[in-house]
């Protein structure tokens, strides 16, 4: 808690004379004082929806929303969007106030606001809060309503530290407060308390001010037995910039994660205090300039925010001080120099509160030159999402950056950027640009997740659609050049070999889809000669359907099962979710799917089938299908399989020769020479010509371009040297020719 984040209620009531001190008179610094090392912020503003410049608070919920306390309003910011809270007279569940010192989560995810008039408990559900008044009699003279922060237990309690009444503990059930600790003898009646801790003990500890608003001791209170200690702070020199407040010596307060207590002081100094011996260290940090709030970052550094010099990165263990300030000329500097508040996420964000609205940087990053998207500046991204990247072949100073928006040029020397958009060529839809490959002569090819291949003239800014569909699909993801005019080409429906000289396509499908149209053509044939004699099909979501059929004779069918079982992308394991079986009369299984045995159907991955023979002996048998809750027919949420009808489960009468063309030519084909799937994810040609094909989550296969030959490998169940994961991203050879395969569960090395 600060001292001059609640400086507000001196402006608002002037009858409080000193105990709180206005100085939100916020001028920018004449003097700029530059950082010793490059740290990029981010902005928000009013602009950007917040209710007011001042940010006197900010607290990260486990939610994980940002929530910014103002002097005119509560913010509630979601990453993107702002939602504002204020008090409505005519809402009794509205906020209680608009200016808000601080935030707390209890331990039960409760949201709790303090305010000038009281302590609010935020309804999550119908986003309205409940109010808790010190003195709700005096609800009018909001003097004596005023929280300036909340703390939890062990236990659950929460105290609160006041303005007018020491500190308090509330109680849920009555609604009301219980005075713990009163500390005063002013005749004003002020009992500020700041800077409220819980120790490990629940024990108190806080920093109160009384006559002539004084910060005068550090205390402790006992909450077993009541006993409250009293620490002298040393001497302090006063600070003019803060007004006449004689002899003001603490601004904020921090307890750091090994329970030491830091208080920062108006005329610059920390004050670290010495539990065993009750005495304070004084260490100078940036003296004349009030340290108005304190968070802990790692490996010993305080960010400290001050009022009127910016931040101040400090490590208590060497004693380096690094300084950020306001540099007019840079956008990325920190905002303003007179700060308010700071506080970091979960994620070790350090989120800063200005005179001007909200900083925030990451300290773990390095100092990048950032470029992105403005819709209000051409000369920005087209889109924030960069999908690709390559130098120009004509100019090093030029890169080409393809977006899920486009085509930017990037000029290195100058900053420029130029767009070419669908919207800038007439066209409403996006233009994503996945791959680009240098065509010569000023011209590239380009891979669009829309558009096919198409090829860009950097002299004219023409594009040419040169493939797409019914040539081949729509979303190329990747683009290679095996010699002179030959492309091979990554897409969402196979591999494609493209003669850019002789116009001439060759596609390269995953044999599994291949052999499954077979098997639904033999299947058809079937069907058409009246052999069906049991089917449940059209399966709906939510399904559990059962049909009764009587075996007469001894009988050799065809079960075929179509279905949804999702596979792991490392094979080590399945799960169904659309399947079927058989079961005789006794309700025994007399057959059901080999989860780990079946074919792809077609359409999405998840879309399987089986096919198998099975004798049944003469008696009466229920074919069962259960189904879940999405994608079966007419509510497919991927793409369908092949033969949609037939989402269920089928009996067929085979004779021997018709199993032999089921169990033979169709289910035992070589599907390894083959593309791995036809749903490509990356493409790479080694230095000994042999073209590297990796896939969305059936592995990789490499194609030897001289032997037309294909091999698959795969993640083996049981094979600890097999493929780490299917789903593969990129490849690359290094310089002693091992080949490296990332995929979304580690990486591989490839001898």
């Amino acid at each position: 808690m600060n001292l001059y984040n609640n400086t507000i209620i001196n402006y608002r009531f002037n009858k409080i004379k000193t105990a709180i001190v206005l100085f939100f008179f916020f001028l920018l610094l004449t003097n700029h004082l530059h950082a010793q090392e490059r740290i990029i912020f981010s902005h928000l503003s009013i602009q950007d929806g917040l209710s007011n410049r001042n940010v006197l608070s900010v607290f990260q919920d486990h939610y994980g929303f940002m929530w910014f306390g103002t002097n005119d309003g509560l913010n509630r910011y979601d990453g993107k969007n702002i939602t504002v809270y204020k008090n409505d007279p005519l809402d009794p569940n509205s906020l209680s106030n608009n200016v808000v010192f601080s935030m707390y989560e209890g331990k039960d995810g409760g949201l709790w606001i303090c305010t000038v008039n009281g302590l609010n408990l935020y309804n999550r559900d119908s986003e309205n809060f409940e109010v808790f008044k010190l003195k709700p009699e005096a609800a009018n003279d909001m003097t004596s309503n005023i929280v300036m922060m909340v703390t939890e237990d062990s236990k659950g309690n929460l105290y609160a530290a006041t303005l007018m009444a020491g500190i308090q503990k509330l109680d849920r059930n009555a609604g009301n407060f219980i005075p713990v600790v009163r500390d005063t003898t002013d005749q004003s009646g002020i009992d500020l308390v700041m800077s409220l801790f819980l120790d490990q003990n629940d024990d108190l500890w806080y920093f109160h001010t009384d006559t002539g608003g004084r910060v005068q001791e550090l205390k402790y209170y006992k909450t077993d037995s009541g006993e409250l200690k009293s620490f002298h702070l040393p001497y302090i020199e006063p600070n003019s910039a803060i007004g006449d407040v004689r002899g003001i010596g603490v601004s904020c307060g921090l307890k750091d994660k090994a329970e030491n207590i830091w208080l920062g002081t108006a005329d610059g100094h920390l004050l670290n205090f010495n539990r065993e011996k009750g005495f304070f260290n004084k260490i100078e940090i940036d003296k004349g300039h009030v340290l108005i709030s304190i968070t802990e970052g790692d490996s010993a550094n305080f960010w400290i925010a001050t009022f009127g010099n910016g931040l101040i990165k400090y490590n208590y263990k060497t004693g380096e001080k690094i300084q950020y300030n306001y540099d007019i000329a840079d956008d990325y500097s920190i905002s303003h120099d007179y700060l308010l508040s700071i506080y970091k996420d979960r994620a070790g964000i350090i989120w800063i509160g200005t005179a001007v609205g909200i900083d925030r940087f990451d300290p773990y990053k390095t100092p990048f030159r950032t470029y992105e998207h403005n819709e209000n500046d051409q000369n920005s991204l087209s889109n924030n999402q960069v999908l690709s990247i390559i130098e120009s072949s004509e100019d090093p100073d030029l890169l080409l950056i393809g977006t899920l928006d486009g085509l930017n040029i990037l000029n290195q020397k100058d900053g420029t950027i130029k767009r070419f958009t669908k919207s800038a060529l007439g066209d409403d839809e996006n233009y994503s640009i996945r791959d680009i490959l240098s065509a010569g002569k000023g011209k590239y090819w380009i891979a669009t997740l829309g558009s096919g291949l198409e090829i860009f003239d950097t002299k004219s800014s023409d594009f040419k659609t040169v493939l797409t569909e019914p040539e081949i699909s729509h979303t190329v993801r990747d683009i290679v050049r095996s010699e002179e005019g030959i492309l091979w080409l990554g897409t969402t429906n196979g591999l494609v070999r493209y003669d850019a000289v002789k116009k001439g396509i060759r596609k390269f499908f995953h044999l599994d889809t291949s052999y499954t149209r077979e098997v639904f053509e033999e299947l058809t044939k079937l069907r058409n000669s009246g052999q069906e004699f049991g089917a449940i099909e059209n399966v709906g979501n939510l399904a559990d359907t059962i049909l009764n059929v009587r075996i007469k004779t001894q009988t050799k069918a065809l079960v075929v099962v179509t279905g949804e079982n999702v596979m792991t992308h490392n094979f080590r394991n399945t799960k169904l979710f659309d399947y079927g079986w058989i079961e005789n009369e006794q309700g025994e299984k007399v057959w059901e799917i080999d989860k780990e045995n079946t074919m792809h159907a077609g359409g999405a991955l998840k879309n399987r089938i089986v096919v198998d023979v099975v004798d049944l002996k003469p008696g009466n048998y229920s074919l069962r299908y259960i189904s879940d809750d999405s994608h079966s027919t007419a509510n497919w949420n991927a793409v369908p399989p092949n033969d949609e009808k037939h989402w269920g489960i089928q009996l067929y009468y085979v004779t021997e020769d018709e199993e032999k063309i089921f169990r033979g030519n169709l289910l035992k084909k070589d599907f390894s020479d083959s593309p791995p799937s036809n749903n490509i994810s990356a493409l790479y040609l080694d230095s000994k010509g042999l073209l590297w094909i990796g896939s969305t989550g059936s592995g990789f296969s490499i194609y030897d371009l001289q032997k037309d030959r294909f091999t698959l490998y795969r993640n083996g169940p049981y094979d600890k040297n097999s493929l780490i994961d299917n789903r593969v991203a990129a490849f690359y050879e290094d310089s002693n020719g091992l080949m490296w395969i990332a995929t979304q569960g580690g990486l591989n090395s490839f001898d």
